[in-house]
């Protein structure tokens, strides 16, 4: 803050009865002595002073972060999973199969993932549980092969 003092001058009547001079108190004193190139040095470096602490407090921080990270040495092993849940399983892929004929399923020629061929035999029927229409149609078959 600036205190105002009143100065009397008696030998020098030309001048002002009373003179006002400004005494400065504490960090005030220095403004006058401060040019515009201090202030913007000061400036600058309180900028730089507060990227430093900022960086270094990200540090700190990531630091801790990391510190926190539960880590294990890494071996070769079997990944065990167990997952509970309710809804409905979809296939990604299906097909509609039609049947000419039911029956017992006697054989099996193919496992989950095989590849097939068209006109591969996937499956074979029971003999005792075909139709008897598939069966009178197998009779006529071999009395045709006979007689050629």
């Amino acid at each position: 803050m600036a205190k105002r003092i009143k100065k009397n001058n008696s030998t020098n009547s030309s001048s002002h009865p009373e003179e006002v001079k400004f005494r400065l108190k504490g960090w005030e004193r220095f403004i006058p002595i401060l040019k515009k190139r201090s202030w913007v040095i000061i400036l600058l470096l309180v900028v730089v002073m507060g990227a430093i602490w900022i960086t270094s407090n990200n540090q700190r921080s990531q630091q801790n972060m990391l510190e926190s990270l539960q880590t294990v040495q890494v071996i070769k092993g079997d990944l065990i999973a167990i997952v509970g849940a309710t809804g409905t399983v979809t296939a990604n892929q299906s097909a509609n199969l039609s049947w000419q004929t039911n029956g017992r399923i006697a054989v099996i020629n193919v496992k989950v993932n095989d590849r097939v061929q068209e006109g591969d035999v996937l499956s074979q029927l029971e003999t005792t549980s075909m139709a008897q229409n598939i069966i009178a149609a197998r009779a006529d078959l071999v009395t045709a092969q006979r007689n050629l």
